[in-house]
């Protein structure tokens, strides 16, 4: 039996909120069912969902084509495979076994067509990494700015008051700036 974690984050998903609660339980079985595996990818059984939900199969078929038009989950008609598209999202994992496992996973893919769509969720979780690490780096390249500006402003009002350049603006700055950090 496989333990599946799902973040609380789940719940404060913005992709959720404009789902229905039955919309909301039936994602949360598609992601947590027992013949889930940890690529997201496996042979759906409408009559094990209809069991393990309650939901009958005029429901669930419903169900299943609405996440398929929200691009929620992408089906295979002629292997009955699924996946789930965000769902390296809700189980992110960054071990070398888990990440192993995935590969040998990936290679007992059917439909090969829905494998673009299982490194298409990793390298979106990657991608939206690479683009918070991103504007976290514009934002200190910001601030040092700002900061250099500080330092250009009050070595511009030190060199008012004691005028002189011995070796140069660009080294009396460096060496005022060197100081002025230790101050």
């Amino acid at each position: 039996m496989a333990y599946r974690k799902i973040r609380d984050s789940f719940w404060t998903d913005p992709d959720l909120d404009f789902f229905t609660p039955e919309q909301k339980c039936f994602y949360l079985y598609l992601i947590t069912n027992p013949f889930n595996n940890q690529i997201g990818l496996y042979k759906f059984s409408g009559s094990h969902a209809s069991l393990h939900t309650g939901y009958n199969r005029d429901t669930i078929l419903k169900l299943l084509n609405w996440f398929e038009e929200q691009g929620k989950i992408v089906r295979s008609k002629t292997t009955l495979e699924i996946v789930i598209c965000k769902f390296w999202h809700h189980n992110k994992s960054t071990s070398h076994t888990v990440i192993s496992h995935c590969e040998s996973l990936i290679k007992e893919v059917k439909d090969r067509v829905l494998i673009q769509y299982i490194y298409g969720m990793y390298t979106a979780s990657q991608k939206e990494e690479e683009k918070e690490e991103y504007k976290e780096e514009e934002q200190q390249e910001k601030e040092e700015i700002v900061d250099l500006d500080i330092y250009k402003n009050i070595f511009e009002e030190a060199r008012k008051i004691y005028p002189g350049t011995k070796r140069g603006l660009d080294t009396e700055f460096s060496d005022f700036r060197k100081k002025f950090k230790k101050d």
